[in-house]
């Protein structure tokens, strides 16, 4: 069982961590010229926070089908025109 405290402390620590590692990824960008910016992360946070808070698709596809998940995913590309 999971305690609230815990889990009203989770999101607040996960954007803090996030913070500290984005603010490292640009201070110690290998390629200085491309000019990394924090909001060259945004679109990472928000899949990342909605994944982490089990709002994204993306999550329930990944669970077994005896955990709630899809049967099957088709992963086939569709054939050429």
């Amino acid at each position: 069982m999971t305690n609230p405290v815990q889990s009203s402390q989770f999101m607040p620590e996960l954007e803090r961590q996030l913070d500290q590692l984005i603010a490292w990824a640009v201070a110690n960008a290998p390629d200085k010229s491309n000019n990394l910016t924090k909001s060259d992360f945004a679109e990472v946070r928000e899949t990342f926070c909605k994944i982490a808070n089990g709002t994204d698709d993306l999550a329930n596809q990944r669970r077994e089908p005896s955990q709630g998940g899809a049967q099957y995913i088709n992963v086939t590309p569709a054939p050429w025109p």
